[in-house]
């Protein structure tokens, strides 16, 4: 696990870097520090909270259901916005025919935001860019 986060070793506050073993136990850490992050900049932390819950989980249950690996979930300040991406490794997105819909999560998830792409990761694994505004 490395954090990179405002603080006494890291004089930036404008981002935030985490990058996690993808396991149920980063969820609650990534949804913390998120929402710490979010806060401290003025940013509802409650929506950055749940938002940062809802894609890690689905990162680790998913992007990795047949596999470990990592994760990493980035928080960037960019003028009056709070930019925050979720990136794994994992299996990518791939259609569920018995599911409907993209699934409670991630529209849960993008209905925080103001806005949010979803993208392939490179060389593999899912890339979710949520956009929050303050207020």
């Amino acid at each position: 696990m490395h954090i990179e986060a405002p603080g006494r070793d890291n004089p930036s506050r404008d981002r935030l870097r985490l990058h996690l073993q993808a396991t149920p136990a980063c969820v609650g850490e990534a949804r913390r520090r998120a929402a710490d992050f979010a806060e401290s900049a003025g940013f509802d932390g409650w929506a950055v909270r749940t938002a940062v819950s809802e894609l890690v989980t689905n990162a680790v249950l998913h992007g990795y259901a047949q596999s470990t690996g990592e994760l990493d979930v980035n928080a960037d300040l960019d003028r009056n916005d709070l930019l925050v991406t979720v990136a794994d490794q994992g299996e990518g997105m791939t259609p569920h025919p018995d599911r409907a819909g993209m699934g409670i999560g991630l529209a849960m998830a993008g209905s925080l935001a103001s806005s949010v792409e979803i993208s392939r990761g490179h060389p593999r694994g899912t890339v979710v860019k949520l956009r929050f505004g303050r207020g």
